[in-house]
């Protein structure tokens, strides 16, 4: 997990990380000094100290690093046999490791990412279903899971190295024939658009415009998404759900929701 100075959303990531169902598992955070500051760079640690979690341990790195580089240093010092990319700034299903995991194993493949995810909008808390299967990489690049052994190094140099490094080894896993994708899971992966993104604004609303999808599908789909968000840290305050073509139905943290 590369990170930035996102504190607040950090342990938000952590708190999820350390609410999976799936036990076996450690969370490798790589904290890029020359990115940030040495304030932060105290902070988490104090923070991650004080949690008291044999599974967590923060890797520091002083030199400038693009995101390509960043994701190889995190690979290298994971001592599992399974590697999932696992953000700062998004929110995760307690069952999203497991399920991909299952997924990895069932179908004896190298790699899997989401062909769904929801896109939650944290100023606005707007809130879409986003269907990423007709893609170039059929699913999200960002919520990626692989077999260690299989994962191709991410570029570290030139244009492919920071905002595209995930989607470029994805497209190697893709043309291996070695990658699945899975269905009908979008709630397992909020993908978390915040004003601080890598990606600007319009790559977002492009999202929205094009992929996400319809409010009569996301009706169709009321009853699992209400049960689902639950166990997703949204805060307090309501979500307003989305569609393509207008307002679908209103969540809030209470598991109560009406009609919007």
């Amino acid at each position: 997990m590369p990170i930035l100075e996102r504190f607040e959303m950090l342990k938000r990531s952590i708190a999820a990380y350390q609410s999976q169902s799936f036990k076996d598992r450690e969370l490798i955070v790589v904290m890029n000094s020359e990115r940030g500051n040495l304030e932060v760079c105290k902070k988490l640690h104090q923070f991650v100290s004080e949690l008291n979690d044999p599974t967590i341990r923060v890797i520091d790195v002083l030199e400038h690093c693009t995101m390509g580089k960043l994701r190889n240093i995190s690979v290298s010092e994971a001592r599992g046999e399974v590697i999932c990319q696992w953000d700062d700034d998004d929110i995760f299903h307690p069952e999203r490791l497991r399920e991909q995991y299952a997924n990895l194993q069932s179908t004896d493949s190298d790699a899997n990412i989401l062909a769904e995810t929801l896109l939650f909008q944290s100023q606005s808390r707007n809130l879409f279903y986003i269907n990423w299967s007709q893609t170039p990489f059929r699913g999200f690049t960002g919520s990626l899971m692989s077999k260690k052994d299989a994962l191709p190094r991410y570029p570290e140099h030139g244009e492919n190295s920071t905002l595209v490094e995930d989607s470029y080894v994805a497209k190697i896993m893709l043309d291996s024939g070695r990658m699945q994708t899975l269905k009908n899971k979008a709630f397992l992966f909020a993908y978390v658009v915040h004003g601080g993104n890598t990606w600007s604004g319009d790559f977002f609303e492009m999202l929205k415009n094009t992929l996400a999808i319809s409010k009569g599908l996301l009706e169709r789909k009321k009853e699992l998404l209400l049960d689902e968000m639950q166990l997703l840290n949204f805060g307090s305050e309501p979500v307003f759900v989305e569609g393509s073509n207008g307002g679908a139905f209103i969540y809030q943290s209470s598991s109560t929701s009406s009609n919007s």
